[in-house]
């Protein structure tokens, strides 16, 4: 009996496709022809994808937001901060002892090595450090001594 109802329901699709036209023929059916649809090509099946574990771990990408550009350009600082750290001399140019009571104080030679402007600072005895505040730029210092008589060591370079 199952046979018959499989048949029986088979038919009545075809004949309903043939009824609305989609016989797949464009000729137009006489009495007594039955058009059979033609069968749709077959899909392959598409394997269900699978996780599994993985030794290596994944990194998904990230998107961040992208700021927003600034109509502005960054300041540019109009001044600098530079300090100078040094330690006393102990012998004079000519290798004779110096001692703290015959030093009067230091001399710091700047000059700006884009502009080559150039200044000098007079520094009291007793101190082996001080701040300059000068335009913003790249700068070339030196330091010398100056004794208790007026007379100068020559300049050197600090080393960074």
């Amino acid at each position: 009996m199952k046979p018959a109802i499989l048949c029986s329901l088979t038919l009545s699709f075809c004949l309903f496709l043939t009824a609305c036209g989609s016989g797949g023929s464009s000729e137009t059916p006489t009495d007594g022809d039955i058009t059979l649809p033609t069968p749709a090509p077959e899909v392959p099946s598409t394997p269900e994808p699978s996780v599994e574990p993985s030794a290596e771990p994944s990194v998904a990408p990230s998107i961040a937001p992208t700021p927003n550009p600034s109509t502005e350009p960054t300041p540019i600082p109009e001044t600098q901060t530079w300090r100078l750290d040094w330690v006393a001399p102990d012998q004079r140019v000519d290798g004779s002892a110096l001692t703290d009571a015959e030093i009067s104080g230091y001399v710091i030679k700047w000059t700006n090595t884009t502009s080559q402007e150039t200044g000098e600072v007079d520094v009291e005895a007793g101190v082996s450090k001080h701040q300059l505040e000068l335009p913003a730029g790249n700068y070339q210092f030196e330091i010398a001594t100056k004794d208790i008589y007026g007379r100068l060591s020559q300049f050197v370079t600090p080393q960074n």
